[in-house]
């Protein structure tokens, strides 16, 4: 709230404590007979005033004793009279002080800082029908009353007017007080012009003419007890009004003080009942002026005793040309009645004013406000009495006129829609309570069915509770706060309709509800208490503090974003969207139970620092599935699926983890990323899995009972581990996939790609598996296929040096200079294999092979530790490059065929040893054979040769072929 520049004439208000008066009620209700009269004749005055028959009246001021200072009297004629002041102060005592129709009374001082009091200390009020006119300050004092006929004209820099006296001491010195118990009352129907300032003081005082003071101020008080005036100063009196404020103070006429050139000056009614139907007029050119009525801010300033009761049918304008609008304040600690019209505009870069328009005990707002700015930038107006009721039938209590009402704390306030309605379109509005005594304990309610719109702020705060039965608060991109329980431990929100608004606000110490669909897309929100969520849409953004929400929406729209943690009971969406974001944690019902914390299609989920706690987050029902998460803390949720599902994004960038269990027999797919920056990733599902582009840092894990696919790039940096159950298919096929470590705890059919090195751990596969990669192959735990293994590793090497066991045949590829290593504890059968380096084979069964075999280097096949173990690579198509080695259990045979030139390294523990080659055969190792030696080559006139120191314990057949073929 922007805070008002106080206008030169400042009211500081002290209360004064233990003064005691009586007032009497006869005087007060014939003074404001005279308020209310049209016109004012001197026997009516003569009656109000005075006593009845006195004739009191004269046409010039008459029995004058100066008592300080110089003052000269110069009458002319019956008409005229010039008081001419020599001094800066003076003081004159005066029989009677009337000036009568077309009389002028002409007073001269020094300076516009001169002061003259002139004291009336007659029996008779005055009356003021002609002309008075004072260059400086003029101090008129009358405890008989005082009235300026309605055709009557003042002139003067600075006036107060009052029927409380002033000790001649406090005067010169300029720490004035004005003391007394007067009742009587100053009246003005005529015209008043100061440059400066004008006040009437009085039992009652009323306006009925024209008050103007440009740029100046004016104030109506009534006081019939202690009234201070601050320390004259600068030429500027600054009141500091300590009094009793016991009567009528109205205005019917006029109140000027605007400026054409700067800022607005002050208006001020103060009094025990106080009105305006009259128009005040407090604008400036640089910026609106400041005008009470009745009291201060909320009544709260403890130098001013307040009004009872405060009515305002008139109008009253602060607005600014060229900066912010005015301060407005109608106050009354009883009742306020407005049906007027009030504004505080601003202009340029000024923004609007402010406005409190409120009665402490009851509030009948039924007038118009204006605080708008050419800026855009609004004003607020703030409304608060006790209990309040937003009504489309107007006010329960009607206050015309200066009519005394008892405040009735049953009956409450009541703010009419459409007057509600008008003043939302023009200005921020705060509507805010405070309990009272008996059932006044500061509700807010809002009649069934209403709708509420506007284009600015609703402020609602209460002492009590909130109430919104049905109906709608559209505000647009205006903003829409609402307090329960202000100063107390409890209080409830109950907002059973359609809200749509900028930025939200719900603050209760107990539950907060709502029932219809909220809408704050484009602005943002603080929720503090326990929102309970039951029909609509909402969308909430911005929560700013800790929350606790509970929100089923019947199929509407659920958005709830904030810089808080937000703690959810649950949401219940339907078929439609629930989107939750939180900048610091996220906790939906933490209790671990089984009930299911999100139902909705589409669910989306943020937070900073983890969504979830010591319990998952449970979902249901969900098509679509969004998950992010920064920080330490987890993403943990479980999901009960009854249809396929898609996670379009779950993205941890911190170090927590993220952990998803879906259960159901359905598709869980993640369509556009999963993404860990620190942390590890597990997915978890009864039905099939299938994943789009998926980088994770630490480890993943996948397990599901269905097939498990990838449709985008993988990245791991640690260990995957894959488990689909045995009768399930695993596919990661993708090129550009980069695993670290993959472990296969069950699968089917498994097919891995990975553009760089690939480390397979400890696997069991049922089907086949076929391993891609774009850099070296290893093992670092057990290989179990039951099916074919299929290995390629571009020109990179193979190692797989493991008690593996591969039941099926083992194909094995590398384009490179690098070696290949394979190992198996039981049998060994090789499909097609291509090695560029050497290769080595080492198993403890039978190595066998009915695909082709092509090694550019050496070939080493040992299958020792098995006993009896042959080796039989006969396929027709094998060609080994390099030297051949065989090393077996003895007792085992071993059968080899290539179809080029062999050479045999070396042979031991063979039994029978039968070679075909389609080349030379030649050694460059010994052979140990104990059985039969068959070595034939098919090549035309090739030749074999046997020249190392062999042990061939049998036969020995060569065969060649040609006639230039031989064996030696």
């Amino acid at each position: 709230m922007k805070k008002m520049q106080t206008s030169n004439f400042s009211l500081n208000l002290r209360r004064m404590h233990n003064r005691i008066r009586r007032r009497f009620r006869r005087v007060k209700e014939v003074a404001l007979n005279c308020v209310k009269a049209t016109s004012m004749t001197l026997g009516l005055f003569v009656f109000a005033l005075g006593s009845p028959g006195q004739a009191w009246a004269a046409n010039l001021p008459s029995g004058a004793t100066v008592v300080h200072g110089t003052v000269d009297l110069q009458q002319q004629g019956n008409d005229a009279l010039r008081i001419l002041q020599g001094s800066q102060s003076a003081i004159v005592n005066w029989q009677s002080f009337d000036i009568g129709a077309g009389a002028l009374v002409d007073i001269v001082q020094p300076n516009i800082d001169s002061a003259l009091l002139s004291r009336i200390v007659g029996g008779n009020p005055s009356e003021i029908l002609g002309s008075l006119n004072a260059n400086g300050h003029l101090f008129l004092v009358n405890p008989n009353g005082i009235v300026f006929g309605k055709d009557s004209t003042v002139d003067v820099h600075a006036l107060i007017a009052s029927t409380l006296d002033i000790a001649d001491s406090a005067f010169l010195s300029g720490n004035i007080s004005f003391t007394g118990d007067s009742e009587a009352a100053v009246i003005n129907l005529g015209s008043i012009n100061a440059e400066s300032f004008a006040a009437l003081i009085g039992g009652d005082v009323s306006n009925t003419g024209s008050i103007t003071s440009r740029g100046g101020d004016a104030a109506l008080l009534a006081a019939d007890a202690i009234l201070e005036v601050g320390e004259a100063s600068g030429g500027k009196i600054t009141l500091d009004i300590s009094g009793l404020l016991g009567g009528t103070a109205g205005n019917s006429g006029s109140i000027d003080v605007a400026s054409s050139t700067m800022r607005g000056g002050g208006a001020t009614i103060l009094g025990g009942d106080v009105s305006s139907s009259g128009s005040i007029d407090a604008s400036g050119a640089t910026g609106g002026g400041q005008v009470l009525i009745g009291g201060d801010y909320q009544g709260s300033n403890l130098d001013l005793s307040n009004a009872q009761t405060a009515n305002v049918s008139g109008s009253i304008s602060a607005d600014s040309s060229s900066g912010d609008g005015g301060r407005i304040i109608v106050w009354a600690d009883g009742i306020t009645t407005f049906t007027g019209d009030l504004s505080a505009t601003g202009s340029g870069t000024g923004s609007g004013g402010f406005a409190e328009i409120s009665g402490k005990d009851i509030l009948n707002f039924e007038g118009s406000v204006d605080l708008t700015s050419t800026s855009g930038v609004s004003g607020t107006l703030l409304l608060d009495p006790t209990n309040i009721t937003i009504s489309n039938v107007g006010s329960h209590t009607s206050i015309s006129g200066s009519t005394t009402l008892e405040p009735s704390a049953a009956a409450g306030s009541v703010i009419s829609l459409s007057t509600l309605n008008t003043a939302l379109g023009s200005s921020n509005v705060i509507i805010q309570t405070a309990a009272g005594g008996g059932s006044e304990t500061g509700n807010i309610s809002v009649d069934s069915g209403l709708a509420i719109t506007g284009s600015n702020d609703l402020t609602i705060i209460a002492d009590g509770d909130v109430t919104m039965i049905s109906g709608s608060i559209n505000l647009g991109s205006g903003d829409l706060s609402v307090t329960a329980g202000n100063t107390r431990t409890d209080g409830t929100i109950l907002l059973f309709s359609n809200i749509t608004a900028g930025d939200l606000v719900l603050v209760a110490d107990d539950a907060i509800q709502i029932t219809g669909a909220v809408d704050v897309s484009s602005g943002g929100g603080t929720i503090s208490g326990t929102v309970s969520q039951t029909a609509g849409s909402v969308t909430v953004n911005n929560i700013t503090t800790p929350a606790t929400i509970s929100s089923s929406t019947n199929n509407g729209n659920v958005t709830f974003q904030g810089s808080g943690n937000l703690s959810i009971d649950s949401i219940t969406a339907g078929t439609a969207q629930v989107s939750v974001t939180s900048t610091s944690g996220l906790v939906i019902d933490n209790a671990s139970d089984t009930t299911a914390d999100i139902t909705a299609d589409t669910v989306i989920l943020s937070a900073a620092t983890g969504l979830g706690s010591s319990a998952a987050i449970e979902l249901a029902s969900a098509t679509s599935i969004s998950a992010s998460s920064g920080g330490s803390g987890n993403i943990d949720i479980d999901h009960v699926a009854d249809a396929a599902t898609s996670i379009t994004t779950i993205a941890q960038t911190g170090t927590g983890n993220v952990l998803f269990d879906q259960t159901g027999s359905q598709t869980l797919a993640i369509t556009n990323n999963a993404t860990t920056a620190g942390g590890n990733l597990n997915l978890t599902t009864d039905g099939t899995l299938a994943l789009a582009v998926t980088s994770v840092t630490g480890d993943m894990s996948l397990t599901s009972s269905g097939a498990i696919t990838d449709t985008g790039t993988i990245t791991v940096s640690g260990t995957t581990t894959l488990a689909s159950g045995a009768a399930n298919n695993i596919a990661f096929d993708t090129a550009s996939n980069n695993f670290g470590t993959v472990v296969i705890t069950n699968g089917n059919n498994v097919t891995l790609v990975d553009t760089n090195a690939i480390a397979l751990g400890a696997s069991t596969v049922s089907g086949n598996l076929s391993v891609t990669g774009g850099g070296a192959i290893t093992d670092s735990g057990v290989l179990t296929v039951t099916g074919n293994s299929s290995f390629a590793a571009g020109a990179n090497a193979i190692t797989l040096d493991l008690a593996n066991d591969f039941v099926g045949a083992v194909g094995l590829s590398n384009t490179g200079s690098n070696n290949v290593l394979i190992d198996d504890a039981n049998n060994l059968s090789l499909g097609t294999v291509t090695v560029g380096g050497d290769f080595s084979v080492d198993n403890a069964g039978t190595i066998s092979g009915s695909g082709v075999v092509t090694v550019s280097g050496n070939t080493v096949l040992d299958n020792q530790d098995g006993a009896n173990s042959a080796i039989t690579l006969s396929n027709a198509a094998n060609a080994f490059t390099g030297t051949v080695t065989f090393t077996t259990d003895t007792g085992s045979n071993v059968s080899l065929t290539d179809n080029t030139a062999l050479d045999l390294q070396s042979g031991l523990n063979i039994n029978d040893l039968t070679i075909v080659a389609g080349g030379a055969i030649t050694q460059s190792g010994a052979l140990t054979i104990a059985g039969i030696s068959s070595l034939t080559t098919t090549a035309t006139d090739a030749t074999i040769t046997l020249g190392s120191a062999n042990a061939l314990g049998g036969n020995v057949i060569l065969t060649t072929a040609g006639t230039a073929g031989h064996a030696t």
